[in-house]
């Protein structure tokens, strides 16, 4: 999902963003073998922690259910994003062959999850959040 929020000019300008996770991508259209550039920003007044170095994953909308294409390692412990910082990705929309379970990247309608954690404990009772954001490939 591409979240657009107004901004107020001048001295008085607020951070809409303030308070809140927010997922931001750079486009919402892509062609095949594009980089797909996305972000996370944390607006929260506490640090919150990325359960590795790439906590992402994409998938494809086919008849109703969202389908993988894509597998990376997500390496390394829980990595902390403190308050006001923004963790930065990017993904090249290509077919990956690495596994049978991928389905192939066309055109269609995508889903990006980025999975952080409020404590960083993460696989030991801390409930992760799932940031989803939205898009097309043409």
């Amino acid at each position: 999902m591409l979240l657009v929020l107004p901004t107020l000019q001048g001295p008085d300008r607020v951070d809409p963003r303030r308070g809140h996770l927010v997922v931001e991508m750079d486009r919402t259209t892509y062609g095949i073998g594009e980089l797909v550039r996305f972000s996370l920003y944390n607006g929260k007044g506490d640090a919150i922690f990325l359960a590795c170095s790439a906590p992402w994953v994409v998938s494809r909308a086919i008849e109703g259910e969202w389908r993988w294409v894509e597998d990376h390692p997500c390496e390394g412990g829980a990595i902390p994003l403190e308050s006001g910082a923004t963790y930065a990705a990017s993904w090249r929309s290509e077919t990956q062959n690495a596994s049978a379970s991928l389905v192939p990247v066309e055109p269609g309608y995508y889903r990006l999850d980025v999975i952080a954690f409020p404590c960083p404990e993460t696989w030991d009772g801390c409930r992760f959040v799932d940031l989803p954001a939205f898009f097309w490939i043409r």
